[in-house]
């Protein structure tokens, strides 16, 4: 599944063109590192314990977005309670 953002430019009318943001679900490691700001051993680590979901293809791997983001705000709220 694909997520889909559309946003207006600016100063265009209704009915003008509409800039597409597509967002997969299934990312890189490359990408999540992007996304997260952690390294490529540390979102390793996460994907072996099975904290987030994960599909290997042949030699790709893709970590799913979403799993990934819920558990950054699970680790987020758990430093918070400290």
């Amino acid at each position: 599944m694909i997520h889909v953002k559309r946003q207006r430019k600016p100063g265009i009318a209704e009915g003008g063109e509409v800039q597409t943001e597509i967002k997969p679900t299934w990312i890189t490691y490359e990408e999540a590192q992007r996304l997260t700001s952690l390294g490529r051993t540390t979102l390793w680590r996460i994907v072996k314990s099975g904290a987030i979901k994960s599909v290997s293809i042949g030699r790709a791997v893709r970590i799913n977005r979403e799993s990934l983001e819920e558990y950054m705000e699970r680790e987020a709220q758990g430093v918070a309670r400290q």
